[in-house]
């Protein structure tokens, strides 16, 4: 498949052991990826990642589905402002209800 020129990108969605090992083979391929996370098992696999992205000019995506919806965008706001201090830890939850949405008010 990697060596196919019509395609253009791929999805790794294997199991976690195995994300770094194809998205680099794929990135050297020259196509671009989209990684479900966990992106890598290290912060080494990790940074192999996108030194690989980097060489090939091409675009590495993980699959952080939830950080542009507006709650999470208003977490990280405060956060950043500082406007609720220094976070020392987190324990976050998301629940979707029968409808797909969350059932977590809006910050």
């Amino acid at each position: 498949m990697l060596a196919l020129p019509e395609i253009d990108a791929v999805c790794v969605a294997t199991p976690n052991f195995r994300h770094a090992r194809e998205a680099i083979s794929a990135l050297n391929a020259g196509k671009h990826v989209f990684v479900e996370k966990p992106m890598a098992l290290s912060r080494a696999e990790g940074s192999e990642m996108v030194r690989a992205a980097a060489r090939a000019h091409r675009f590495l995506g993980v699959g952080f589905h939830l950080r542009m919806r507006p709650a999470i965008q208003k977490a990280r706001a405060l956060i950043r402002s500082g406007a609720i201090g220094d976070i020392l830890e987190m324990n976050l939850q998301w629940s979707i209800g029968r409808e797909g949405e969350s059932q977590l008010p809006p910050l």
